[in-house]
């Protein structure tokens, strides 16, 4: 999750990749930062300090989503607690991120 004066973006991406923050600072325009575990806890009050649902939509944040996900033959996120996953296939997932950029 990153943030900036506007408010917090949820930003999805695979396991395998890193988020290049100055190349998404430099596409969007504008500077942002990730945001603390403390906003995090904050932000996702139903979930367990540090797991961050891919599904931002959910709570009224806007997703920045990598597109090579929904090619995926599954994919896993967090529902919520570093325990359990939830499995959805790239059209399902690209259902679920249908409003992401």
């Amino acid at each position: 999750m990153l943030h900036d004066d506007a408010g917090y973006l949820v930003v999805a991406v695979s396991s395998t990749h890193r988020l290049q923050l100055d190349t998404l600072r430099d596409r969007l325009g504008h500077g942002l930062n990730l945001a603390t575990e403390a906003e995090i806890g904050r932000t996702f009050g139903c979930c367990e300090v540090g797991a961050v649902p891919a599904i931002g939509a959910a709570y009224g944040l806007p997703v920045m989503c990598d597109e090579s996900l929904a090619t995926e033959p599954a994919v896993h996120f967090e529902a919520g607690n570093d325990m359990e996953l939830v499995r959805a296939d790239g059209p399902a997932l690209g259902s679920l991120m249908k409003n992401a950029t």
